[in-house]
């Protein structure tokens, strides 16, 4: 495509040249439109344990990559002087505790603890109760599912706990789901590190290979809002 200039040519355009300064260009614009890409759809998601792959319908894979996960482990009843790490779940005579940051335990046990202005530990319940398939989702939630978890054997729980490394400066709201279907929400307030838990059923039952997965419904960049979540076990 050309453009003929007066300036240039040095004389007055022809009938010819000025028509074929308008009329080249729209031919050009016509083929680009015609010509533009489509985006890339989602075609398939696979996740091999914690391994996901993506595979757009242009045949561009993405993966696999390593989703992140963090163990729970249970260290019996308190101990004085022991280096906690985040993640370990104490007993005491009245309740269960989840260590959201690791720590040196004093002499005696004291459930307000604090690190850098960051309570240590945090109930888990009262009565000591049957707890399985915890699940940890690190880091920043942003908009859309933030973690999921692959249900190994059958199980039905009755609730669940769900907790916040650092406590939310407004109201949270994760819908939880089995599947891809929404069975429930988790509310955390403003200034609580610990969530309420509401289902659709009083017990939910799980089957190998289900998908548990959580969402979150509000934009929140730049936040921490690490969250911890414990099924409750029918024994």
């Amino acid at each position: 495509m050309s453009i003929t200039y007066r300036s240039t040519k040095g004389s007055n355009l022809t009938h010819t040249e000025l028509d074929t300064n308008f009329y080249e260009p729209e031919e050009a614009a016509i083929a680009l439109e015609d010509a533009k890409l489509e985006p890339a759809e989602i075609d398939e998601v696979e996740l091999d344990n914690d391994k996901l792959t993506i595979t757009l319908s242009d045949g561009i894979v993405h993966g696999p990559m390593t989703l992140p996960s963090s163990k729970l482990s249970y260290r019996g009843k308190f101990k004085s002087l022991y280096p906690y790490q985040s993640g370990d779940i104490i007993y005491t005579s009245t309740n269960l505790y989840l260590v959201l940051k690791g720590f040196i335990s004093g002499a005696r046990f004291n459930p307000n603890d604090e690190l850098d202005g960051t309570k240590v530990v945090v109930a888990v319940g009262g009565t000591p109760v049957c707890i399985d398939v915890p699940m940890f989702f690190p880091g920043v939630p942003k908009m859309g599912m933030i973690g999921q978890y692959s249900v190994t054997r059958d199980l039905t729980f009755r609730g669940a706990y769900a907790y916040h490394r650092i406590a939310p400066e407004a109201q949270v709201v994760y819908l939880l789901k089995i599947n891809n279907e929404t069975v429930g929400s988790i509310t955390f307030e403003a200034d609580a590190y610990t969530g309420t838990v509401d289902t659709s059923t009083e017990l939910l039952e799980l089957a190998t290979g289900d998908i548990v997965s959580l969402h979150n419904s509000v934009y929140t960049e730049g936040k921490d809002l690490s969250i911890t979540l414990l099924f409750r076990r029918v024994a």
